[in-house]
């Protein structure tokens, strides 16, 4: 949290969902973003950022806001604000080119700003703009979609991966994705997949074991987004450290393996499995079966149904030092 920022708490998932849909699927002027960003990533692309939490980006301040617009954006405080870290030149970017996307249409209603044509705003108009994100969680998730809507609209053809990347938008030398940002959105993707596969599943608390044996799959199914993260305040539980498990360090993330597994099936791409339902029910169904907290079956039971997953790292999600 910057000085002077507004101390906003990491949200409970369901509250947080409820707000996704609420401020995204029902308020996004354009529906075919909607149609083609499912609010899962959404949520996907929160958590892997912020924990559900409309920040500042750390280390970094108003002052620091204060020093751009600049062509060297990481001398001049550049930075990212919101649930899903959006830079300050990316939302200078927008506005510049608001004629060809159609982007924050109403993103400044209720500040000074409102009521002004988005392409004929005051100079210095972007030096708040930090501040009326921070304070609003509405805005705050208006932001996200406004620019998937931008790399949307400057990307047409691009399918769902890519705009991620162009939403992440780290990239190499040679402008292609970099290896992080590749495995970050294919988390996004994975969570999405599983998230959707979970809420259709028709599976009750007793079909997971109880309750909080539920929890510890939801928040799984997050991890495959960022697994080094605080689980508690969002999803009930905390992840619990292991040993002898090579792809995980804690029992959240080593069944987010499993669970990415099952999302990949055979094909190694997130959603690839086109029996997710039926093997996730089976997936499941066996966790029920084990002892709580055990991992040990993990990786057989996998192995065993997709014999190509045998000794392969799914590449999802930032590294834990990430």
């Amino acid at each position: 949290m910057g000085i002077g920022d507004p101390d906003n708490k990491q949200q409970d998932y369901f509250a947080m969902a409820g707000l996704i849909r609420k401020h995204y699927e029902e308020e996004c002027y354009d529906k075919d973003l909607v149609g083609f960003v499912p609010w899962e990533t959404v949520a996907a692309i929160f958590w892997e950022e912020t924990q559900f939490s409309n920040i500042r980006q750390t280390k970094f301040n108003h002052a620091d806001w204060l020093k751009g617009p600049s062509t060297e954006t990481e001398s001049r405080g550049n930075h990212a604000v919101g649930f899903g870290q959006v830079e300050r030149e990316t939302i200078i970017l927008m506005q510049t080119q608001v004629g060809k996307t159609g982007t924050l249409k109403g993103f400044f209603d209720g500040t000074p700003l409102a009521g002004q044509p988005v392409d004929q705003l005051p100079k210095g108009w972007w030096r708040d703009v930090d501040a009326y994100v921070l304070g609003d969680t509405r805005r705050a998730i208006h932001l996200t979609w406004h620019a998937l809507l931008h790399q949307r609209k400057r990307h047409p053809d691009a399918n769902l991966e890519q705009l991620l990347h162009n939403y992440g938008g780290l990239r190499d030398k040679d402008g292609k994705p970099t290896p992080k940002m590749r495995r970050v959105a294919r988390g996004w993707l994975t969570t999405t997949k599983l998230l959707q596969c979970f809420r259709r599943s028709g599976l009750g608390a007793g079909d997971y074991g109880g309750m909080m044996r539920a929890k510890r799959v939801l928040a799984a199914i997050f991890s495959c987004s960022r697994r080094s993260a605080t689980f508690m305040p969002s999803f009930g539980v905390e992840a619990r450290p292991i040993a002898g498990y090579i792809y995980a360090a804690h029992d959240l993330y080593a069944l987010g393996d499993g669970l990415g597994c099952v999302s990949f099936g055979s094909t190694f791409q997130p959603g690839g499995n086109g029996a997710i339902d039926a093997d996730y029910r089976a997936f499941i169904a066996e966790y029920k079966s084990q002892p709580e907290g055990d991992h040990k079956w993990i990786r057989p039971w996998i192995h065993d149904r997709y014999p190509s997953l045998k000794g392969r790292n799914l590449e999802i999600g930032p590294k834990p030092d990430e």
